[in-house]
């Protein structure tokens, strides 16, 4: 296969780019105004709400169900997606290229298929691979706090007008100054111990 070289490092580049640098990119794309939306417009195509949110494209009996975080999650999955690819793409590489050439050679006498050879021959040889590649995503998946902090901006919510919603003190409410003074009322009357009393008078 000619350019395969070059094919597999413009798969695997991803992996070594930043992780704010390819989230801000990402972020560019896809605003309202961004990259993507402008060569929509220009193709004549309909912009989609791709962090904004909205449920102006989903088909009528679906918009109650995808609601309007929708099109954020895609652009989410879309630019993970992207970012681990070329990882997973290196360790199934690697795993294929491990696979004894003799077991091909035994099917192919048998008159084995392409599919039976995939089938009984390279799926069982992948299965520890495969299970690693699902249980090393599945973990970064739970792990996943970086990058729609920055492709939502630290919004909390779709259509959150407040970039500062992922901030504590924009979301717990205030404690009343009523009860501040009772509960340092309380804690000023608080029992002594034998510490807190006096030292005796030796004179």
């Amino acid at each position: 296969m000619r350019f395969k070289g070059l094919f597999r490092t413009t798969i695997a580049l991803p992996v070594a780019a930043n992780l704010v640098a390819y989230a801000t990119v990402f972020l560019l794309l896809l605003q309202d105004n961004g990259l993507v939306n402008t060569v929509f417009q220009m193709l004549g195509l309909p912009t989609v709400p791709w962090l904004s949110g909205g449920t102006e494209l989903i088909p009528g009996p679906l918009k109650s169900v995808l609601g309007t975080g929708f099109w954020p999650r895609i652009s989410l999955v879309g630019a993970v997606t992207w970012r681990w690819t070329g990882y997973n793409m290196i360790i199934l590489l690697a795993g294929l290229q491990s696979v004894p050439q003799q077991l091909y050679e035994a099917a192919e006498i048998d008159g084995a298929s392409r599919w039976e050879k995939f089938r009984y021959v390279t799926l069982p040889q992948l299965r520890p691979v495969l299970l690693f590649v699902v249980v090393t995503s599945t973990i970064g998946t739970f792990r996943l706090f970086s990058e729609p902090l920055i492709i939502s901006e630290g919004r909390v919510a779709v259509g959150d007008p407040d970039p500062r919603g992922l901030h504590l003190q924009h979301r717990v409410p205030a404690v009343p100054a009523r009860v501040r003074e009772r509960d340092d009322g309380r804690a000023g009357r608080h029992r002594r111990g034998p510490l807190d009393r006096p030292a005796p008078d030796r004179r």
